[in-house]
């Protein structure tokens, strides 16, 4: 008599009992996901402010540029 089972049958549990998630293990990726998500939204408005800081440090080099070509067509200011 053969004891030995199909490659297939023996990685499946025969306690149903742990076929899914336990709570903990639940909780614990719940608490990872809204510790992600936490980190991003209070990140957000940091991103935004260096993007306006990037603007306005682009904006004044183009008027510094106009300033520049001004006074060379004019010899002035």
């Amino acid at each position: 008599m053969n004891l030995t089972l199909p490659f297939n049958q023996a990685l499946i549990s025969k306690d149903s009992s742990q076929a899914g998630l336990t709570l903990i293990e639940l909780l614990v990726i719940v608490t990872i996901i809204a510790v992600v998500l936490i980190l991003l939204v209070l990140s957000i408005p940091r991103q935004l402010g260096r993007a306006r800081d990037s603007q306005r440090k682009s904006d004044l080099e183009k008027i510094k540029v106009a300033f520049e070509d001004y006074y060379n067509d004019h010899h002035c200011y």
